[in-house]
């Protein structure tokens, strides 16, 4: 499938509690060609490179422009992949069904 050119843009924000291995996280979405069909993270993949569902979201506002929150319980490999920067947020649209924005987890 072709890329689409897109001026979406997006961010993710969260908190990892290691004792209880809980994400909780907020991610943002704008200007996206069309609503999300989906939206989820991905991973184990370094930046550009692609990897496979971990967890999708059930419950999001199907909106060009909007917000989700939510929160994830991790297993102890998923741990060691998104400690390695080796998650992403992904969120896809008809008109880009691969992926129309992409935001790489950066654990700090």
């Amino acid at each position: 499938m072709p890329l689409v050119i897109t001026s979406a843009s997006g961010s993710i924000t969260g908190n990892y509690y290691k004792p209880s291995k809980v994400l909780s996280f907020t991610i943002v979405w704008n200007s996206l060609s069309g609503v999300p069909t989906s939206m989820y993270f991905n991973g184990p993949a370094i930046v550009g490179a692609t990897g496979t569902e971990i967890y999708g979201m059930t419950v999001f506002r199907a909106v060009a422009n909007g917000n989700y929150s939510g929160y994830v319980s991790i297993s102890a490999l998923e741990e060691t992949d998104l400690m390695d920067g080796k998650w992403y947020f992904n969120i896809k649209t008809l008109l880009n069904p691969n992926g129309e924005i992409r935001g790489q987890m950066h654990v700090h």
